[in-house]
């Protein structure tokens, strides 16, 4: 059986922020998603998109970004994907390891990189490649309830 997706495409403006929180929310209106899991993966994809405009297109504003909501049995994958800047892989740290670095000393952190902390925070689970000129963020958040019977 096919699982629910949808695609949405979107041009690197911070005016359209709104408009893919709202696409993610109705992706998941009639999913039995507890509204905790969506509110976090809602704020994740927000963050996400806020860095890609800001970081990847300089706020460029004439650039593409695709968005894909997929429902898996018991989580919600978004991915988004781009052909801005790629992240540099010191910013991939995970929250433990940055937490770790922050206790033993705030100067061994990367200068930013407190936005994708909190996105591995709010995530079960955060992919990211990059490959031939595309980056693509992955945001897992697996339902903390057993979901209802579609």
């Amino acid at each position: 059986m096919d699982m629910p997706r949808h695609h949405l495409e979107l041009t690197s403006r911070l005016e359209h922020l709104a408009g893919a929180s709202e696409a993610l929310r109705a992706f998941c209106a009639n999913l039995p998603i507890p509204p905790s899991d969506l509110d976090r993966l809602d704020l994740a994809l927000t963050e996400a998109l806020t860095n890609v405009i800001e970081h990847a297109y300089k706020l460029e504003e004439h650039h593409s970004i695709h968005l894909d909501f997929l429902r898996g049995e018991r989580n919600i994958t978004v991915e988004i994907s781009d052909e801005g800047l790629s992240l540099p892989p010191e910013m991939l740290i995970s929250p433990p390891v940055a937490r770790e670095l922050a206790r033993d000393n705030l100067d061994a952190l990367p200068e930013g990189g407190w936005g994708l902390m909190l996105i591995f925070e709010l995530c079960d689970n955060v992919e990211y490649q990059t490959h031939g000129g595309r980056n693509k963020l992955r945001l897992h958040v697996n339902f903390t309830q057993n979901p209802r019977p579609s």
